[in-house]
């Protein structure tokens, strides 16, 4: 709860002030109407036409008032609704751009969205709702309870005592509603989810026309969402019938004691009268009451769901590393016998991802990592962007170890253009401009653009670089795709270029044309890549083979190439597939 409204403290002291101020003065306001509305009676039971057409005007003067009060009230609330939603929606934008890589991959967009939406919305109905809501009922009654002792002890304790027992009972019958609303918004998240995979393929569900299929499984968690929310109203529903039932015996009993205490002269009728009314408007309030305490109960299920995001890990600010031109030994990038596995646990021999990877790049080389589908090597790219952690082993950039240094210090240095990228629904222009962070420098602009031969598909869109790429970059061809890829990476001008399959879309002619324009433009640049077509990487300074997560072999295309290696056997069969 303290971290869902950390960071609202000084606007949500204000508001709620201003709440409650107002909330005080439509309860004294409320026990003054009461007070008339007693001596209003008593004036007609003894036919006081000046005493009735006095108190009426004094009525209908504080009812514009209430009116009045109340719409501030509404108003103030709506204010602090706004700026509550809007600090959380922020605060979560927040936790996502800042929270660890790691963490992010393991969780489900549909249920990241559901959390930031639906709990979002739910979590501000209650810290600007529902506890103002239950604030303003509880001073009223207190307060009310007040007038009634000073007016009658006896009829005020009998009251009071019947309206604890209600009270009670319904605080220990609520206590399951939590728990079954938690469980409702997971089912919730569930069919989000679901939904979110359904949206993004699309054509995989076409493909395999399996529409039936997915529509069956959609069912299903509708199902499951529909049986949890009955559920909910089964466990809410007899608490706000009873609320309403046992709201009737404490009137009936004051109605009750009262006449007898008239009948004894123990009480006055504007006395009673007055305790009467006062009772009215506080058991309309208890009853409401019962109903925003079961809301509570809910609604701080979502509290919980947003807080469960809200506390995950997130990068500290980013302390500043100085990187030197390279280690002792003059290398850029190192491993020392890392050693990885997805399942850290289970340290079987054909668990581990990558066996023992040791080596060095120096700084301005061009380094290829090849080898068969699942043999390490865009894991060896994942881990040196810090997107993986060694099982064991270490990684070093310019002396500094990646243990000292957060994902954003990692990737301060590295440009990355993975085979499976992605752009934003946006200009192809906005996309490339990320990699400066929306900053246009027309001279660097133009030059990425030349070197990722952008300029050679633009003649053929309509609005040039402002083309829209559509949801994903879908309006693009993936040769266009990958090429507005690679001139955002390069506009980030950073001192390593990881490319994981970057090229894959792209034909001989134009790939060449495009490593020959990144040679001449970006020349000091460290080019580390993994590729299935060796044809690729032959100009490399170093050529890693990786085999089972181990590298077999190192050196230029024409070294290996000299010699009966694994690397011949592979480009000989897969070279130029």
């Amino acid at each position: 709860m303290r971290k869902a409204i950390k960071g609202l403290e000084v606007k949500r002291k204000k508001y709620s002030f201003l709440l409650e101020l107002i909330a005080v003065l439509l309860t004294i306001l409320a026990i003054v109407l009461s007070n008339l509305l007693g001596k209003f009676t008593n004036n007609i039971v003894e036919i006081n036409r000046n005493g009735i057409i006095k108190i009426t005007c004094l009525l209908a003067i504080l009812y514009v008032l209430q009116i009045l009060f109340e719409y501030f009230y509404v108003y103030i609330q709506s204010c602090y609704e706004s700026h509550t939603m809007r600090t959380l929606q922020m605060k979560c934008s927040e936790i996502i751009n800042r929270a660890d890589i790691r963490w992010l991959e393991k969780q489900k967009t549909g249920d990241l969205i559901s959390r930031f939406q639906l709990e979002v919305e739910h979590t501000t109905q209650l810290l600007t709702g529902i506890l103002p809501q239950m604030l303003f009922q509880t001073t009223k009654i207190l307060l009310f309870s007040f007038v009634m002792f000073y007016l009658n002890v006896r009829l005020t304790l009998i009251y009071l005592g019947m309206v604890a027992i209600i009270v009670v009972l319904q605080f220990f019958l609520s206590k399951p509603v939590e728990k079954v609303a938690y469980k409702k918004k997971e089912k919730v998240s569930y069919s989000n989810v679901l939904a979110q995979d359904i949206l993004s393929q699309k054509k995989t569900i076409k493909i395999f026309n399996a529409s039936s299929l997915v529509r069956k499984w959609y069912q299903k968690r509708m199902d499951e969402e529909y049986k949890s929310a009955i559920h909910e109203q089964i466990i809410s529903a007899p608490i706000q019938t009873l609320g309403l039932i046992c709201g009737i015996l404490p009137i009936l009993t004051l109605c009750f004691i009262g006449l007898v205490f008239l009948s004894n002269k123990e009480i006055t009728l504007e006395e009673f009268m007055t305790i009467y009314f006062l009772a009215n408007t506080s058991m309309i309030d208890l009853l409401h009451y019962a109903t925003v305490f079961t809301k509570y109960r809910s609604t701080y299920a979502s509290v919980k769901r947003l807080s469960e995001v809200l506390d995950v890990p997130v990068e500290e600010e980013n302390k500043k590393i100085v990187y030197d031109s390279g280690d002792k030994d003059g290398s850029l990038v190192s491993f020392e016998h890392v050693w990885f596995s997805y399942d850290s646990a289970n340290t079987e021999e054909d668990k581990w991802i990558l066996k023992d990877v040791s080596f060095k790049i120096n700084k301005g080389e061009k380094i290829a990592f090849v080898g068969k589908s699942g043999c390490g090597k865009s894991t060896i790219l994942n881990l040196l962007a810090g997107f993986f952690i060694p099982t064991k082993g270490e990684i070093k950039r310019a002396g500094s170890s990646y243990k000292d240094m957060n994902l954003s210090q990692i990737l301060t240095e590295l440009s990355i253009v993975s085979q499976k990228g992605f752009l934003f629904a946006d200009t192809i222009k906005n996309n490339i401009l990320m990699g400066k962070n929306g900053k246009i420098d027309e001279e660097s602009f133009r030059l990425v653009c030349e070197s990722a031969q952008i300029n050679a598909f633009m003649g053929n869109l309509a609005n040039g670089i402002e083309t829209q790429v559509g949801e994903r970059g879908s309006a693009l061809s993936g040769g266009q795709l990958q090429r507005v890829m690679i001139a955002r990476a390069l506009l980030k001008d950073a001192s390593i270029f990881l490319l994981d399959e970057a090229t894959s879309a792209l034909d001989a002619e134009t790939e060449k044309n495009l490593q020959i324009a990144i040679e001449k433009n970006f020349p000091d640049q460290t080019r580390i890549s993994a590729a299935h077509r060796l044809d690729t990487v032959k100009n490399a300074d170093c050529i890693y083979v990786m085999k089972q997560g181990r590298i077999v072999e190192q050196g230029t295309h024409n070294e290996l190439m000299a010699f009966n290696s694994y690397y011949r056997k592979l480009y000989e069969k897969i070279g130029q597939e």
